[in-house]
């Protein structure tokens, strides 16, 4: 009887030894901490980053897409709303492969060009004359042809009867292909 409960002592604090580990952000097997990310698309031998610092909050997303099943292609416009937590921030953004016709801040006195760069899959917008605490919104109009994140299916020869139509992976290293 005595070493039974003295085998459940052990395991009840094994058990929670584990949970604890596990809640503090333990290293995980490919080495990277649990929470961080990896935003090289190179599978399980990518590199981890460290998350870069927050310089604004974007509280909101409204995207309208329109889908070419024939081009496999999406075009939207990204409109976002947020606010600026350090002055003289800049909004990163990750779009692979999106095509930008135009990006504009919505401001009380009306609409103004962005002013905006890519770096790769970076899309870096320097918010106009904002102090922290600000609120911002950007709308963004954009044309891609995902070749992840946004997949396009119809009729072939293996299934001539299967319904045309589109599907989405909503993870965030699969939707820059299509969401900027």
């Amino acid at each position: 009887m005595l070493a039974a409960r003295l085998v459940e002592v052990i395991v009840s604090r094994t058990f929670w030894l584990i949970v604890l580990v596990a809640l503090l952000g333990a290293p995980c097997a490919s080495g990277a901490a649990s929470h961080g990310s990896k935003l090289a698309d190179d599978g399980p031998k990518a590199r981890w980053h460290e998350p870069r610092d927050r310089r604004v909050d974007v509280e909101h997303l409204d995207l309208a897409v329109k889908l070419d099943f024939k081009a496999r292609a999406v075009s939207g416009t990204a409109t976002l709303r947020g606010k600026v937590l350090v002055e003289g921030g800049v909004l990163v953004l990750y779009g692979h492969d999106l095509d930008i016709s135009k990006a504009r801040f919505v401001l009380a006195s009306g609409e103004v060009a962005a002013k905006w760069q890519r770096d790769g899959d970076e899309l870096r917008f320097t918010l106009p004359g904002k102090r922290r605490g600000d609120p911002f919104t950007l709308r963004i109009i954009y044309r891609a042809q995902p070749r992840k994140g946004l997949y396009f299916q119809g009729p072939d020869a293996d299934e001539p009867r299967r319904p045309v139509h589109a599907w989405t992976q909503g993870e965030t290293l699969e939707a820059r292909h299509w969401i900027p």
